[in-house]
């Protein structure tokens, strides 16, 4: 068995913790040493990482994360996505392969490691040292009192799940979900307010174009707010982020915790309450009375209250069942066609027949 196997995640920073990369057989892969266990002054926080499919609810929980002294969670860092600038990608892995490679390296830097573990650690040292940095400069918390740090990113971080586990496999993943079709209504505001920035196909434009004069300015023809491609479109995607999400169910196990938008909404105490448990941080009853009340919708929104909609805000409603007022007999079917039995699976529909 390698030391890698040998060493349990919670004996391991972050930033040292070793994961078995695919093996380049050019270059000799000896035994490495074991590595002490790390108490007081060694110990850093443990990685936290948090995807969804977007518009369903992430920035409630993740705020909610946030607010705690004992959890850092960033928002939307995209450590992780498919335009070329991926974390992994931060490290030249040919020329530390290069160096690795020397009589010179093996013998004093890499002689209790492969160049396997080299690259894992210079990855994870980058990681950390960045969050830790941003950390510090901020000023709000205090460094030695956080148990856990990382990241909320929509739909990357299960669309890359894979290499997200290659690089953190000791770390702590939320997935949250949300009913598909209130994500769907949801997501198309968010794209039209950000319609010049996400890059989706023509169709997909113009029908959000279309549907932004009627359903946002209050101006031009009247058309249904979910026409055939961009329904496709943004259904599509849901279905995609949430299979990656139950692929880092099976990668993660007990390092796994789901988080549903419905229950955030109907038991926002209990629900919190969990997840700091399952965290292993302060839960008591101030502690959630505090950042529940400080991350509460009216204070992101302005104001109003849940329902009470704006539809070119980003906190726009926050209600449970809202697809109901945009959903047409033809939306029903295509969702229906596209996603109904994983909605089924999920338990948001007994059956087909809604």
């Amino acid at each position: 068995m390698s030391a890698i196997a040998r060493t349990t995640s919670t004996e391991l920073s972050p930033t040292f913790a070793l994961a078995g990369l695919p093996a380049d057989r050019s270059l000799e892969l000896k035994p490495t040493r074991e590595r002490r266990p790390l108490t007081g002054a060694d110990r850093v926080p443990g990685p936290l990482l948090f995807g969804a499919a977007r518009r369903s609810g992430t920035t409630w929980l993740s705020s909610l994360l946030n607010i705690h002294p004992e959890l850092e969670c960033r928002n939307e860092g995209w450590l992780f996505n498919d335009f070329g600038a991926s974390f992994p990608e931060w490290i030249d892995e040919r020329k530390v392969r290069r160096w690795a490679a020397g009589e010179e390296s093996k013998g004093t830097w890499l002689r209790d490691m492969n160049a396997e573990e080299c690259l894992h650690v210079l990855r994870r040292g980058a990681w950390m040292a960045l969050i830790r940095e941003a950390i510090v400069r901020e000023g709000w918390k205090d460094w030695s009192r956080l148990q856990w740090v990382g990241d909320k990113t929509t739909s990357f971080y299960c669309s890359q799940i894979d290499k997200v586990h290659e690089t953190f496999p000791d770390a702590r993943f939320i997935h949250m979900i949300r009913d598909g079709r209130d994500v769907v209504v949801s997501d198309l505001f968010l794209l039209i307010r950000e319609i010049d920035d996400r890059e989706v196909p023509e169709p997909v434009r113009q029908q959000a174009l279309q549907a932004a004069e009627y359903h946002v300015h209050g101006r031009g023809r009247p058309v249904p707010l979910l026409q055939p491609d961009v329904l496709r479109y943004l259904t599509t995607e849901w279905v995609r982020t949430v299979g990656g999400g139950m692929r880092a169910r099976e990668l993660y196990g007990e390092q796994f915790l789901e988080v549903r938008y419905e229950q955030l909404v109907s038991s926002t105490t209990e629900t919190v309450g969990a997840v700091y448990r399952w965290l292993g941080v302060e839960a008591s009853e101030e502690m959630l009375n505090w950042a529940i009340h400080e991350c509460r919708f009216e204070k992101h929104s302005g104001g109003r209250r849940p329902g009470q909609a704006d539809n070119s805000a980003e906190f726009r409603k926050g209600v449970v069942g809202d697809w109901r007022n945009y959903f047409t007999n033809d939306a029903k079917q295509m969702f229906k066609s596209i996603a109904g039995e994983l909605l089924v699976e999920l338990g948001y529909e007994s059956s087909m027949a809604w």
